[in-house]
């Protein structure tokens, strides 16, 4: 391995351990705030502030398009002469998609604000939010692919952390209402993006250099348009098992599974912690023919990933029966199952970055939408057959499906694009992929046995004496 190799390795792992420590302290902000706010404000206050914020997300989508997390990353090496018109192009459009929507809002309020949760007040914010937020994260991203992680992580955690913490303190000093609550994470966070948004703004380059911007700007928006219906098919499919449970077997079932499902959900901090530190230097090894590292990596980042599922799977159930009640219990048995999901989340990120190198977003989002309405079926099917936990099941088989068909689709366009070489170390997803079902039955089999313990001892065990390998890929 070449020095400079060694070093961008080296610095992609530092970048995927400071992620993972930012993203649980987070995340830990989060919960402490869920648990605060559960305690002052009525729940059906509650509802409205967990209903806005889903349908925030939704809606951020539509007014960026999330160029920052698509166009402008791949546009930093496509464009490596014109990063300044490349990110006034990115915030240009982003600040003409937020138009198209506020309008469209406020066009239709009558009917649109009741259901999202939003008053004048919050509309307004919400509206300065979508300006601006994109000039904060198309600066993470920037620091992110130069490798400065440090002051990234350090906004980043700013970024989300004081909003909630905003919005704790206003709930308790001003009004516990869900629309006091909303308005404080909302204006705390367009302060944070503002700076930024300062920064970015640059109407001389916009006209100086109208002719590449406007090269820019079609490049941006046939790059990302496929990835907007991938994220919305992507939404579907990690949402819609609880929707359809509630319909067909009950909410109290669609609880239990929800509360499961939330649980094994958390281990996905780590795989986007990896995704985050590792996916710069991994367009760099595509852009450089260096494959042989991008295998090890992508290797590095199964063993590891698979690694904390298969210890999750055989630890978890203690802390499961101390802080959940007798109720929830029927639910155990979903959690190991819907955990392993998160190594093929980590695996088919692998795949898609050499599909949105090439330009084939329209991969990306028909694998997908397949397999969000393949979820559907499946779940309606097992559902009347099985009960509510099949939709466990389906949701892995279909994550696993999803990983198979982006790397059926990433090793096609390599060889239409004359690359011969392999994507990954075929042996090394075979060792994560068994070693995942077989903590799967041993965490479901042996629920309540010492076997569990002793499978875990043994996983420790070897991967104490693998440390070095797993270190050195």
């Amino acid at each position: 391995m070449s020095q400079e190799m060694h070093s961008t390795n080296t610095q992609s792992k530092n970048a995927a351990f400071w992620f993972v420590i930012a993203n649980v302290a987070i995340k830990m902000v989060s919960f402490v705030t869920v648990i605060v706010l559960t305690r002052i404000i009525a729940v059906d206050e509650y509802g409205k502030y967990s209903v806005f914020n889903s349908y925030k997300e939704i809606l951020f989508l539509f007014a960026s398009f999330s160029l920052y997390n698509g166009a402008y990353l791949r546009g930093l090496l496509y464009f490596k002469e014109d990063k300044e018109a490349l990110l006034h192009s990115i915030i240009a459009v982003s600040a003409v998609l937020t138009t198209i929507e506020a309008v469209l809002l406020f066009a239709f309020r009558n009917s649109l604000f009741g259901i999202v949760g939003l008053s004048i007040r919050t509309y307004i914010a919400l509206v300065l939010l979508f300006y601006a937020a994109p000039a904060l994260n198309c600066w993470i991203v920037y620091n992110r692919f130069e490798y400065k992680y440090k002051t990234a992580i350090v906004v980043l955690v700013l970024y989300n952390a004081v909003p909630l913490i905003a919005t704790v303190l206003s709930t308790i000093l001003i009004s516990n209402t869900a629309d006091t609550a909303i308005m404080a994470y909302l204006i705390s966070q367009s302060i944070i993006c503002i700076p930024f948004l300062l920064k970015s703004i640059s109407f001389k380059s916009l006209a100086a250099d109208a002719a590449k911007i406007r090269d820019i700007v079609k490049y941006s928006l046939t790059y990302q348009i496929p990835l907007v219906f991938h994220a919305l098919s992507y939404y579907l499919l990690a949402q819609s098992d609880r929707m359809m449970i509630s319909q067909m077997a009950g909410n109290d079932k669609a609880g239990i599974y929800s509360l499961a499902y939330g649980v094994a959900s958390m281990l996905t901090i780590f795989q986007v912690s990896l995704q985050q530190g590792f996916q710069p230097n991994r367009l760099r090894q595509i852009e450089n023919n260096a494959w042989a590292g991008f295998r090890k990596d992508s290797s590095y980042i199964m063993y590891v990933l698979t690694t904390i599922v298969v210890l999750f799977n055989v630890a978890f159930h203690d802390i499961y029966r101390i802080v959940f009640s007798e109720y929830y219990m029927e639910g155990m048995g979903i959690v190991p199952i819907v955990s392993a999901s998160v190594v093929f989340m980590g695996a088919y990120s692998f795949y898609i970055d050499v599909e949105t190198y090439y330009h084939k977003t329209r991969n990306v989002a028909a694998a997908t939408v397949l397999c969000a309405i393949l979820n559907m079926i499946l779940n309606y099917v097992f559902i009347g057959y099985y009960g509510y936990i099949a939709c466990a099941y389906t949701t892995l088989i279909c994550y696993a499906l999803l990983a198979l068909i982006h790397l059926c689709f990433a090793t096609k366009i390599l060889k239409q694009s004359g690359v011969q070489e392999r994507i990954i170390i075929l042996k090394d997803h075979l060792i994560c992929i068994v070693c995942l079902l077989l903590s799967i039955a041993v965490s479901i089999v042996f629920a309540d046995s010492m076997i569990r313990y002793l499978f875990m001892v043994g996983v420790i065990v070897v991967v104490w004496i693998q440390r070095k390998r797993l270190f050195l890929l």
